[in-house]
């Protein structure tokens, strides 16, 4: 269950268990940067939001897909941190490639979650972790094209360009079936 509020261009997202007990959880769309998502996310400009946020309908899904993910994992004894949480919001907002398909959204073991997209000559994976760490992974065909792991900063702008030659590859596809 959750319950959502806007408050000065914020979306305020607060999951229950209970009625009593509430995990709030805050999307601001001015936190968001091009270059990669800040673990501390104070010090990001505002002018990016408005070209970085994707379709409402795609975010609205993505987001609601986040959402599940922590559900499930609370539900599972498994809790994902919340930094984990937070950070799986901020690159739902900033994923950018209208046509691509929609990631698989699931948490992991270590209190994180994960981000996958699978074709037959793709795939894409982001993880996220408890303790604030990351790993990001593009493939195409046998060849990883872009592979990195570290603390802090998710390198969104490599995934973002992935899925957009994925979705371009994916209507050129169907052109010529047409």
């Amino acid at each position: 269950m959750y319950r959502k509020a806007s408050t000065a261009g914020a979306v305020v997202l607060a999951l229950t268990a209970a009625p009593s007990a509430a995990l709030p959880i805050r999307i601001d769309a001015s936190e968001v940067r091009p270059a990669s998502l800040s673990s501390d996310m104070s010090s990001t400009s505002a002018k990016a939001a408005p070209r970085l946020l994707p379709p409402a309908s795609r975010w609205g899904k993505i987001s609601s897909m986040v959402m599940g993910a922590v559900s499930d994992a609370r539900a599972e004894g498994n809790p994902i941190g919340i930094a984990a949480s937070q950070k799986a919001y901020g690159i739902a907002a900033a994923l950018q490639a209208p046509g691509a398909p929609v990631p698989a959204i699931v948490d992991n073991e270590l209190g994180g979650i994960a981000f996958f997209w699978k074709g037959v000559s793709r795939e894409i994976q982001i993880e996220i972790d408890a303790d604030n760490s990351y790993f990001v992974r593009i493939k195409q065909g046998n060849t990883v094209k872009f592979t990195e792991e570290g603390f802090g900063n998710v390198p969104i702008d490599p995934v973002n360009t992935a899925l957009r030659e994925w979705a371009a590859e994916r209507r050129a596809s169907l052109a010529v079936t047409a």
